[in-house]
C-alpha cells in the first residue's frame, strides 16, 4: 500500500458553506412562523381549464390556473392566508414565477403543511415561467427557482408525483453561426437566433456555453438588434468577487447557448419531517460558481424547537438535464448531527433517487451539517463528484448499496469541522481514467469504509485518505480492480489518541 498526504481539496469544486451562505442571502431567516403549526391541511383542487370557468377549488370543480397570472395570484393569496393547504394538480403543465429568492414575498413561498400533490411524473408538470432581476438598474437577474421556502424553519412540506421543469434554456437563445471568443476588454458579434427575446429577458450579463455542455464564459452583454446578432465584451472580474471571464476553444461552434445570468433551481425548502417523493427535476442551470439545486432540503438547527433532528425524506426522485457549472443534483443538509436532551433523533432518508449530470461539472448528491441520515439504493452518473460534503458537523452518516458511476470522484467528504461515526458500505464504485473512488479529505474519525467495489477500466485511486485530523477509522473488506491503486495516510487507521471525543 502506498502512502502519501494530501491535504487540497479538489479543484472547481464550491464549497457547501458557501453555497449554504447563498441559500442564506436567498431565504433571509426571518422570525419563525407561527401559523398552520400543526394544522390540517385544506384540500385544493387545480387544473388548466379551457372552459373559462374559475372553479372553487372543489374535487368536482377544480381551480382554474391555466396561465402564470392565474397559478401565481391564487398561490399567493393563500400564501397571504398562512393556511396549511393540500394541493392537488390535475394532469397538464402549469406556469409559475415560483416562490423562491427575490420573489417570496411579492409572489408566494411554500409555507409549514404545504402538500404538492400531482399526478405522475411528466403528467403533471410546474413549469418556471420567468424570473426578476436582483439589480433592475444592472439588469443582473437573480435566483429563480418553482417551490422555494422562506423564512426557514418550516414543517411538514411534502412535494410528490409530479415533474418541475425549471427552464433555464426556456430564455436563451443560440448563435447561429461560429464566433471567436474577444480577448479581455474587446467586442464580439454573434449571430444568435432570437435576438427580441434577448433584448427581454438577457440583462447585462449572458453565460455562453457549447452544445456539448462544456463552459465558454460570461460576458458582458453591449448591444441587442432586431436583425439576428448582438455584441458581447469579454471582462475580466465584472461583477466583482466572480474572477476573470473565461472561454475554452479558439472558435465556439453554432448552436453555442447565450442564457441569461440566472440560477434556477427546482425546489429548495428549509423544513423539518419534511417529503420529495417521486419528483423529477429538470432543465435546471447556473452560470459559473452559482451553483443550481435540483432539491435541497435543509433544515437549520436552532431555529425550531420541535425535533432535535428533521427527519426529511427524499425518495424515489429523478434529477437530469443540469446546465451551467457546479451545483447540487439532491441535497440534504444542517439535519441537526446530534441528539436531544432526551437522546431521540428523527433519521432522514435519502433512497431511491438517480442523478444525471450533463456535463460532468456536478455534485450528484450532497449533506453538510449533518447527522442521522442515510442514503442509500441511489444513483450518481456522470457527475464530477457522486456524492460531496466538506462543512459543518457531521455525524452517523450512513452511505450505502449506492452505485457510483463514471463520476471523477465516487464519494469526497470532509474537511468540515468534523465528520465522525459514520459508514460508507456496500456500494460499487465505477472509475473513470485518473479518477478517484473515495476522497476522504480530513477530520474523519471513528468511521468506517467496508465491503465497496471499486470497479475502473484505466488507472486511478481506489481509497485516498487525508491523515489530518482524522484518527480511529476502519478500511476492511473492499473489493479493488488491480488497476486501481490506494493512497491512505498513515495516521488515519490509528487508534484514538487518548482523551479524544
Amino acid at each position: 500500500m502506498n502512502i502519501h498526504f494530501f491535504g487540497a481539496k479538489a479543484k472547481g469544486i464550491l464549497p457547501a458553506a458557501f453555497i449554504l451562505a447563498i441559500l442564506l442571502t436567498v431565504f433571509p431567516r426571518l422570525e419563525t412562523a407561527q401559523a398552520q403549526t400543526g394544522a390540517m391541511p385544506l384540500p385544493i383542487y387545480l387544473a388548466p381549464r379551457q372552459d373559462g370557468l374559475p372553479g372553487t377549488g372543489k374535487e368536482n370543480d377544480p381551480y382554474d390556473v391555466s396561465t402564470q397570472p392565474k397559478f401565481d395570484t391564487l398561490f399567493r393569496k393563500l400564501y397571504l392566508s398562512q393556511g396549511a393547504y393540500e394541493f392537488h394538480f390535475a394532469p397538464g403543465t402549469y406556469l409559475t414565477l415560483g416562490g423562491w429568492g427575490n420573489y417570496g414575498y411579492d409572489n408566494w413561498v411554500a409555507l409549514s403543511n404545504w402538500k404538492f400533490y400531482g399526478a405522475g411524473i411528466d403528467r403533471t408538470v410546474l413549469k418556471l415561467a420567468g424570473y426578476r432581476y436582483l439589480k433592475p438598474e444592472d439588469k443582473i437577474p437573480a435566483a429563480a427557482g418553482v417551490i422555494g421556502q422562506a423564512p426557514w424553519g418550516r414543517r411538514g412540506i411534502e412535494v410528490k408525483d409530479l415533474t418541475i421543469d425549471c427552464n433555464w434554456t426556456g430564455f436563451a437563445a443560440r448563435t447561429t453561426a461560429p464566433f471567436t471568443p474577444p480577448d479581455k476588454g474587446a467586442l464580439a458579434e454573434l449571430s444568435v437566433d432570437d435576438a427580441p427575446k434577448l433584448a427581454i429577458d438577457i440583462g447585462k450579463y449572458v453565460f455562453l456555453q457549447n452544445p456539448d455542455r462544456s463552459k465558454v464564459g460570461i460576458y458582458t452583454l453591449v448591444s441587442i438588434n432586431n436583425i439576428g446578432s448582438i455584441t458581447v465584451r469579454n471582462d475580466v472580474s465584472d461583477p466583482p468577487g466572480y474572477g476573470i471571464r473565461w472561454f475554452h476553444g479558439a472558435v465556439v461552434p453554432a448552436g453555442c447557448l447565450v442564457a441569461p445570468y440566472l440560477n434556477t433551481t427546482g425546489i429548495g425548502i428549509g423544513s423539518i419531517d419534511s417529503i420529495v417523493e417521486r419528483v423529477h427535476v429538470t432543465n435546471t442551470g447556473a452560470p459559473v460558481y452559482e451553483g443550481p439545486l435540483g432539491i435541497f432540503i435543509g433544515a437549520l438547527k436552532g431555529e425550531y424547537e420541535v425535533r432535535p433532528a428533521s427527519g426529511n425524506i427524499i425518495r424515489d426522485c429523478l434529477v437530469d438535464n443540469l446546465w451551467g457549472e457546479s451545483g447540487w443534483g439532491i441535497a440534504i443538509a444542517s439535519n441537526n448531527p446530534d441528539t436531544g436532551d432526551d437522546g431521540t433523533f428523527i433519521e432522514g432518508v435519502v433512497e431511491g433517487n438517480t442523478v444525471l449530470s450533463t456535463n460532468g461539472t456536478h455534485q450528484g448528491f450532497s449533506g453538510w451539517g449533518t447527522g442521522h441520515v442515510v442514503w442509500r439504493n441511489n444513483v450518481a452518473r456522470d457527475c464530477f463528484v457522486g456524492w460531496f460534503e466538506d462543512s459543518g458537523y457531521n455525524r452517523n452518516l450512513t452511505i450505502e448499496k449506492n452505485l457510483f458511476d463514471n463520476n471523477h470522484i465516487g464519494i469526497q467528504f470532509s474537511a468540515g469541522t468534523y465528520w465522525k461515526e459514520s459508514v460508507i458500505r456496500n456500494n460499487r464504485i465505477i472509475i473513470p481514467s485518473a479518477g478517484i473512488g473515495i476522497w476522504s479529505n480530513g477530520n474523519v474519525t471513528d468511521s468506517t469504509i467496508e465491503n465497496n467495489a471499486f470497479i475502473s477500466i484505466g488507472k486511478g485511486v481506489a481509497i485516498q485518505a487525508n491523515p489530518v485530523g482524522s484518527y480511529g477509522n476502519t478500511i476492511s473488506g473492499n473489493r479493488i480492480s488491480p488497476s486501481l491503486s490506494l493512497s491512505v495516510g498513515a495516521e488515519y487507521l490509528k487508534p484514538a489518541p487518548t482523551g479524544a471525543q
